[in-house]
């Protein structure tokens, strides 16, 4: 039974919502970045590398160390210098007053 007065919105079972960090953890793989993602909690700064081993299995190392963050927590995803995006593979292109597709490209500022 739902009740809320909007019935056709259904919130992320809790199974759903763990598939999310999972994803980002293999993101730096997949764009072929050597950085591990960086969690910060709670204080301590969790840094998981993920690779794949001698028999093609996923492997994770897990670093821990201090952290400033002490309120909330914090994911950053480590990415390529530059990073091409094709809008068209993402959905709908975003575009300029003219109609025309913009510049997609992306480029990742200093890490901190």
């Amino acid at each position: 039974m739902l009740a809320s007065d909007n019935a056709k919105y259904r919130g992320p079972a809790r199974g759903a919502q763990g598939n999310a960090l999972k994803t980002l953890l293999g993101i730096p793989f997949a764009l072929d970045v050597t950085a591990p993602v960086v969690i910060d909690s709670e204080g301590v700064r969790h840094e998981p590398a993920v690779h794949l081993g001698a028999g093609g299995d996923v492997v994770v190392e897990h670093e821990t160390s201090a952290s400033d963050r002490t309120v909330g927590a914090s994911v950053t995803v480590p990415l390529p210098e530059t990073l091409e995006l094709d809008p068209y593979r993402l959905g709908e292109a975003p575009t300029n007053r003219g109609g025309r597709p913009r510049n997609t490209s992306c480029t990742r500022t200093s890490a901190p």
